[in-house]
């Protein structure tokens, strides 16, 4: 309930929020993904695993479900990206209603950070790190830019908050 708590004080909900439910169960971002917005009053989209491990599938659904943000680990975010940058600055269109992008559970790169801005340079982009013995995030580090980002990481390495 602390995590919650925190989450809901420092990315509060706004009028008509869509979140998915895409993560496994045994993976602690599902805790956030699941009760995060429904203690809320907020509404899930709940995605299959087939959805959320075909790219293309996945941004048909967050654009059909209007999903307004998502926790992504930083490999399915470059999976997502890539898959946008196929269909150039055109693709990322199918997902401008997301405006919170949480990246969390692995080790979130500079070059990752460069091309989310290129597709997004509007939305937010947060670091969430901790560990899943403790269940929950402990530090976070938030970008509301390219500029911002450069500017936090100086040295080119992300900081986890």
């Amino acid at each position: 309930m602390n995590r919650l708590t925190w989450q809901w004080r420092t990315f509060p909900f706004s009028p008509k929020e869509n979140c998915c439910f895409k993560t496994n169960l045994t993976f602690v971002d599902s805790i956030c993904e699941i009760f995060g917005p429904l203690l809320q009053g907020y509404p899930i989209s709940v995605l299959s695993k087939r959805t959320v491990v075909n790219p293309h599938l996945l941004i048909q659904n967050l654009h059909d479900g209007n999903i307004t943000r998502i926790t992504l680990v930083p490999s399915h975010l470059k999976s997502l990206l890539d898959t946008i940058e196929l269909f150039g600055t055109e693709g990322s269109k199918f997902l401008q209603n997301i405006r919170l992008w949480i990246s969390s559970g692995e080790v979130l790169r500079m070059t990752l950070i460069e091309q989310f801005f290129k597709f997004f340079p509007t939305a937010q982009l947060c670091n969430f790190y901790g560990s899943t013995e403790v269940m929950g995030d402990v530090t976070f580090e938030t970008f509301s830019s390219l500029e911002a980002a450069v500017e936090t990481c100086a040295d080119y390495s992300v900081s986890i908050g």
